[in-house]
């Protein structure tokens, strides 16, 4: 996914498939104009059971952990922000390509 950000740091993604399937993820992200990769499990893609393209459904990624112990959440990253994309289709990826 290309984007143009003023932050750097950590971004934090989650995303379901086939309602159930969560795929979180960690990675780092530079200032500017960038490419983010989301990478996905390919083993828990192909225990779905069809070709894709694969519809990502609650989408998200924010640049804060969403893990809170206790229901306390530490802000270390500013500016604070999550992007929620309802909907997001990956390429059209052939169940035989994971392992």
């Amino acid at each position: 996914m290309p984007v143009t950000t003023i932050y750097e740091g950590p971004l934090y993604f989650s995303a379901q498939v086939d309602g159930s399937s969560i795929f979180p993820q960690t990675t780092f992200i530079k200032k500017g104009v960038t490419v983010v990769d989301f990478m996905m499990d390919g083993s828990r893609l192909k225990k779905i059971g069809f070709n894709g393209p694969y519809q990502l459904s609650n989408f998200y990624f924010l640049n804060n952990d969403p893990y809170c112990p206790g229901g306390k959440c530490v802000i270390k990253n500013h500016p604070l922000f999550t992007v929620y994309l309802e909907k997001y289709n990956t390429k059209p990826y052939r169940i035989e390509e994971f392992e």
